[in-house]
């Protein structure tokens, strides 16, 4: 369905989702031999692909709205509620997008560590994995029924390797 249509989830319902992102559990069982602020890393819950689809189509929601308030701004006056209203959008479709990144820094990691050689340290690969699946986030598109690990994964993989080729 579209963001247009009348069964479309009312944006305040999308914005109360937003304010629980920090209520979801964190994972409890985690690889013992992680320094600390890896096993941080690893606190988010792997998403199912359910998960996955609700979150992607949330943060596109949000997105949506605040490019709506956009256009109508090029048409007529500036009003600062309205540009209170874009921050606030965008910064919930931020939320949302930082929850699906965290739950893929596990699969960014056992990407990254068989990159490792003499010239490339983890934490430089890990860092510039990290930055692929930022990047990954904001453009996947959840509609061509695809996962999002299996885009990530691509795209990690093509990032990384492109940096241990060029050192």
């Amino acid at each position: 369905s579209s963001f247009r249509s009348r069964d479309a989830e009312p944006l305040t319902e999308v914005r109360a989702f937003v304010d629980r992102l920090d209520e979801l559990p964190l994972q409890t069982e985690m690889p013992d031999k992680l320094p600390s602020h890896l096993r941080r890393l690893c606190e988010v819950p792997l998403l199912s692909a359910e998960e996955e689809r609700v979150l992607f189509r949330r943060m596109n929601y949000l997105k949506y709205h605040a490019n709506l308030i956009r256009v109508r701004l090029r048409e007529g006056a500036v009003r600062r509620e309205d540009l209170d209203t874009i921050e606030s959008l965008l910064q919930a479709a931020d939320q949302i997008r930082n929850r699906i990144v965290r739950a893929n820094m596990r699969l960014v990691m056992s990407i990254v560590k068989h990159y490792i050689t003499d010239s490339m340290a983890f934490d430089d690969l890990l860092s510039e994995g990290a930055a692929a699946l930022l990047r990954a986030a904001e453009k996947f598109d959840f509609g061509r029924g695809f996962r999002f690990s299996t885009y990530v994964t691509k795209v990690v993989r093509r990032e990384v390797f492109r940096l241990v080729m060029a050192s």
